[in-house]
């Protein structure tokens, strides 16, 4: 014992021994005893946490307390509130009681334990009780530590497995492969596993997979399904009385959007390989979700206060994000920044086929599960690590590269998505003896940036959004003949015939102020001019001068003197809204004109329609004829 105190505990009492006038020791009972049932040490934190219990009327009572209690009168209140017998005069004494029962408990290693309270991936380091060398192992942590060491879970997460696996196995078999929308889903749950081991080495990011749609469409058995891999999938929380008659709250994978920013990334925050579900994006409040995105992304958390009121960061996150609602969550950002589209996959198209098979595959997931995301990590452990996961991961990256379509950002979106989840899916099918249909996962993820890779250059697409503006606000417009109707002046539209270089033909040149062409873009979530004015002229839709973007140029009939304005080329094919005979007619009935990249998607999507026509249909919608459908309605 490396301290000195005559605290002691003698049948059934704490107090002090004094010598008596012979010479004798004598012992002095203050109290009735207050015994240590356990000690914990958190491994995340390294925080000591005291287990104690009293006798109060013949009942027994517990309370829990961080070790460095020991040093605070504040301890008293929560003594006093399990009827402890302790009072202030006597309190380092009591102290010290505490401390030769943990002492002893130290010694024996009886009563003593490490705990966690987040989840998934991390390094631990372990000392050899033989050698007294330390070593780094590989561990995962589940409702039980897997992997060379022996830790409790005591987190809020309801992960602890359920039912059978051979049961959840089987109804994956026979309702879930062959449905590509549905395997992907699956897979998404699947590669937080993943995803939260090698995320540092790769991308860094979160994917986050959003599923939108109307209702019936089954985006709740698609998130339902994906929660079972990690736990039993429930809404709200639940409350636990553990054997100590500690109140505990409990809270399924299967979450809410219904909270506010810091309390979604709180959920998040020190989850390294199970997956976050995020259901009902309706309820979420903030009309703006950019920045929530970007962290959520990012695996970023807002520094804390402690106990003390001292700031701490917590662990941060690397895992998979499934959300689900009604609506595109892209629409709920006012920043269209390139990075922001690349960060979410959005699903939206019918996920099961028949009421059947919904009710089944909900049914027996809520009743089996929390089995498919421990057997992976099992297997990552024994079957090489993080290193075997990283080389498959950029085998997979590697090959998909090569036969990508060249479109903006696709080296990040392979790295983010297909790379993942064909990753995901060949590890499973040796972990959980599921074989996932690979080639229709890759013409799912294909079909997806055939109909979206181009639009995901926001930049790019910003062209097409002053255009629209303009189109609609034609009376603040003058022409080569006649006046602007609108008190405000955005610039003059010019009729001409020009063949580029490139072969497009120009029938029209828009010229607009420069304040107006900053005012739409701020509008429209655009936060850097400079980039998109760089993917204009990419692209050849304006005509600038050498040394600046824009051109100096008279703006209508009257105009004494030049000014600087952007010019944007209109090119044939284009219907052009702007026509004299129509300057009389209202806004309101100003029909609108197709863009040249939605020209193009739906080209595709005719193109695309055609050839499914061709095929058996297996109960699926293809990602193309749902944005087709997405356009007509």
């Amino acid at each position: 014992m490396s301290f000195v105190t005559s605290a002691d505990i003698q049948k059934g009492s704490w107090g002090y021994v004094k010598v008596d006038k012979d010479d004798k020791p004598k012992f002095v009972p203050l109290g009735d005893a207050v015994t240590i049932e356990s000690i914990t040490t958190n491994i995340e934190n390294n925080e000591i946490t005291l287990l104690l219990s009293c006798e109060y009327l013949g009942e027994k009572k517990w309370t829990e307390i961080p070790r460095e209690k020991l040093t605070d009168y504040s301890l008293l209140q929560d003594l006093a509130k399990i009827g402890a017998d302790v009072t202030r005069k006597h309190f380092d004494l009591f102290v010290d009681s505490l401390r030769l029962q943990e002492h002893s408990m130290n010694q024996s290693g009886v009563g003593t334990e490490m705990v966690y309270s987040n989840v998934g991936w991390k390094n631990i380091t372990c000392t050899d009780c033989y050698t007294g060398l330390n070593s780094t192992e590989l561990c995962f942590r589940a409702d039980t530590i897997i992997g060379n060491y022996n830790a409790r879970y005591t987190g809020n997460l309801k992960i602890d497995s359920m039912g059978r696996y051979d049961i959840w196995r089987k109804m994956v078999l026979n309702y879930v492969i062959g449905h590509t929308a549905l395997e992907i889903v699956l897979l998404a749950g699947l590669s937080a596993v993943i995803n939260g081991l090698i995320a540092t080495k790769t991308t860094g990011e979160n994917p986050i997979i959003h599923i939108c749609g109307v209702s019936g469409s089954g985006k709740s058995t698609g998130a339902i399904l994906a929660a079972s891999t990690a736990g039993e999938p429930y809404d709200g929380s639940r409350t636990i009385i553990d054997a100590y008659r500690k109140v505990n709250t409990q809270n399924s994978v299967y979450g809410s959007w219904s909270a506010t920013a810091n309390a979604v990334l709180n959920t998040c925050s020190g989850n390294h390989g199970y997956p976050i579900i995020l259901n009902e994006l309706g309820k979420y409040l903030s009309k703006d979700m950019t920045s929530l995105i970007y962290n959520m992304s990012e695996g970023t958390d807002k520094k804390r206060l402690n106990q003390r009121m001292g700031s701490y960061q917590l662990e941060g996150f690397s895992t998979t994000i499934i959300s689900v609602g009604e609506y595109s969550i892209l629409n709920r950002c006012a920043s269209k920044a390139d990075g922001l589209k690349i960060r979410v996959l959005e699903i939206d198209q019918q996920l099961t086929y028949s009421a059947e098979q919904a009710d089944t595959i909900k049914s027996i997931c809520r009743e089996n599960n929390g089995h498919a995301v421990p057997m992976m990590a099992q297997y990552i452990i024994k079957h090489g690590g993080n290193q075997m996961v990283l080389d498959l991961y950029n085998k997979n990256r590697k090959t998909l590269l090569e036969n990508w379509p060249k479109t903006p950002f696709a080296e990040r979106f392979v790295s983010k998505f297909p790379a993942l989840f064909l990753t995901t899916a060949d590890l499973a099918e040796k972990a959980l003896n599921i074989k996932f249909s690979r080639e229709a996962i890759i013409d799912y993820f294909l079909s997806h940036e055939r109909v979206n890779g181009q639009n995901r250059n926001s930049a790019a697409t910003s062209y097409d959004m002053i255009i629209e503006e303009c189109r609609i606000h034609y009376t603040n417009f003058h022409s080569e003949n006649s006046l602007a109707y609108s008190k405000e002046v955005w610039g003059a539209i010019k009729k001409v015939k020009r063949t580029l270089p490139n072969g497009k033909q120009v029938v029209s040149e828009y010229m607009i102020r420069p304040s107006i062409v900053a005012k739409i873009l701020a509008e429209k979530g655009f936060e850097n001019i400079s980039t998109c004015i760089e993917a204009w002229e990419q692209a050849g839709v304006i005509s600038r001068d050498k040394d600046r973007p824009t051109r100096s140029r008279k703006i209508g009939p009257k105009a004494d003197r030049s000014e600087d304005v952007y010019v944007f080329y209109v090119f044939a094919g284009e219907e052009d809204s702007m026509d004299k005979e129509e300057r009389n007619k209202p806004n309101t009935t100003k029909p609108r004109s197709l863009s040249p990249s939605l020209r193009m998607l739906l080209q595709d999507s005719d193109d695309d329609d055609e050839d499914k026509d061709k095929e058996k249909g297996d109960g699926n919608i293809s990602v193309t004829q749902d944005a087709n459908h997405r356009r007509n309605r």
